[in-house]
């Protein structure tokens, strides 16, 4: 296997993903709006600008002659073969490439170009490869599925566009393309072919965005921002606070109300529910169970955290109830918990995850737990893994220091609930929440570094405060699996 043949497999779940979005669905039916088609070309031509600039600055930074050669062939490419098609579709639509300068770019557009000119800044030749290379290789990838799909959109208004990213010479400049970034980057240190890949893998979520962008759909952060969905909370006394501020923070609204007269009423008002068993009493669990089957039956999603399951025999009985009354959308924990609730056995002390548990793989725990209660598990640790049984993505992002701050996972299940109220797709939400916490916690550690753990804790909710998708989608050290 080649160095990019491992690239491209770590991208490809992105790449499916971004196949299935409902812009291309429809472009393959013919029943994609005209109206959101000129649009998509309109961001697309303004990407294209800052695409080229990203290959001038690559060459610039070449180390001989072939390099700026290959590099600056690009430009040309690019103008010669895809603009003729762009400028087009423009013109139908009563524009030209003048009027185009004057709109502004989406928040998609403007993290992914943003993305591609500090990698063309800051680095060199290697890694620009990657953070460009995906556009290239991933639109021939995303419309040879679209083909195989739909053959007829070639005889229908999008053909000419379809055609282009299908054609024998597209295909020739993919496999041209690949063949230089092998020799570009197979005989470097292996740390640095993982950082490579890391960023192929980043500049290919982008490109997911993109596609998200072009069907009317936000990106994940994007969609919380635009929602603010209330999250009711009932969690525990401990973090209460601390829970309700990382909601806000990351662009929610929280309520926590567990008194069972009017946990039902709250809970119908709200776009999630988020039910932690940190502080157990008899009162809030039939408060949980209520609000819980309230949330059923409004269509709500609930987000379930099990803190210390299998460390006490009210604790673990709690779990079952509420799993047994209650469908959850997201069940998040640590490695024990997560394994007490899958029926795999668990040591758990405390709320923390046992040592003797790290044995277990993390994966065929989450895996078991989600094909159990037909719901997105995240099995949050020094490496995040969230599956829907199916699917299954890690996250590497945050600092062990997050562990020396309570409340870290409690906050994190508040965010896990903001982010599901607000995107459809309940595996994807949690993937960006996961990311966003660690992300958070990245921040927070660099800015408190001399001051100790109080500030890291302040920290934590200022990181997420200042995030965006581009963050996520940029420096979320995001990996998925391939899957059926």
């Amino acid at each position: 296997m080649t160095f990019m043949d491992g690239v491209i497999a770590r991208a490809k779940p992105l790449w499916r993903a971004a196949a299935d979005e409902s812009f291309l669905r429809e472009m393959g039916e013919g029943t994609l709006s005209r109206e959101r088609f000129l649009d998509y070309i309109i961001q697309d031509s303004l990407y294209l600008r800052d695409y080229l600039r990203a290959f001038a600055l690559a060459a610039a930074k070449a180390r001989s002659l072939r390099e700026m050669q290959v590099l600056c062939s690009v430009l040309g490419f690019v103008n010669d073969s895809e603009n003729a098609t762009r400028l087009q579709y423009l013109k139908d639509g009563g524009l030209t490439d003048a009027d185009v300068e004057r709109i502004p770019k989406k928040p998609a557009c403007a993290d992914y170009a943003a993305f591609l000119l500090e990698a063309a800044e800051k680095e060199e030749v290697p890694e620009i490869l990657m953070a460009v290379m995906p556009c290239m290789l991933g639109y021939y990838d995303v419309f040879k599925t679209l083909l195989a799909r739909y053959p007829a959109v070639l005889d229908g208004y999008y053909g000419p566009l379809v055609r282009d990213y299908t054609s024998a010479g597209y295909q020739d400049s993919c496999g041209r393309w690949t063949a230089f970034c092998n020799e570009v980057c197979e005989k470097l240190p292996a740390e640095r072919k993982e950082r490579l890949a890391a960023l192929f893998e980043a500049a290919s979520r982008q490109e997911l965005y993109f596609w998200q962008m072009a069907g009317g759909k936000p990106g994940p952060h994007e969609a919380v921002v635009k929602k603010k969905p209330l999250v009711h909370c009932i969690t525990n006394y401990v973090t209460v606070n601390d829970v309700a501020n990382a909601v806000l923070a990351c662009g929610g609204s929280p309520i926590m109300a567990d008194d069972e007269a009017e946990v039902a009423e709250i809970t119908g008002i709200s776009d999630a529910l988020v039910l932690n068993i940190g502080t157990l009493n008899a009162r809030t669990v039939a408060s949980m169970v209520k609000a819980g089957q309230t949330a059923n039956r409004k269509g709500i999603p609930v987000v379930l955290d099990p803190v210390g399951a299998g460390a006490s025999a009210l604790r673990s009985r709690t779990a079952a109830e509420l799993l047994a009354k209650v469908r959850f959308t997201v069940i998040r924990g640590n490695l024990s918990e997560i394994a007490c609730l899958a029926g795999m056995g668990s040591a758990a002390h405390g709320v923390d995850v046992s040592a003797s548990d790290l044995g277990n793989d993390p994966i065929a725990v989450g895996k078991a737990a989600a094909e159990k209660y037909r719901c997105v598990v995240a099995v949050t640790g020094a490496r995040d893994i969230v599956t829907d049984g199916k699917r299954v993505a890690s996250a590497g992002n945050g600092v062990p220091q997050m562990g020396q701050v309570t409340g870290t996972g409690c906050m994190l299940s508040g965010v896990v609930g903001a982010y599901a109220a607000a995107n459809a797709d309940a595996f994807e939400g949690t993937v960006a929440a996961v990311a966003s916490m660690g992300l958070a916690g990245e921040m927070a550690w660099e800015a408190a570094k001399e001051k100790g753990t109080g500030s890291l804790r302040t920290g934590i909710i200022d990181g997420l405060s200042r995030l965006t998708d581009r963050e996520i989608g940029g420096k979320g050290k995001i990996s998925y699996e391939a899957w059926d």
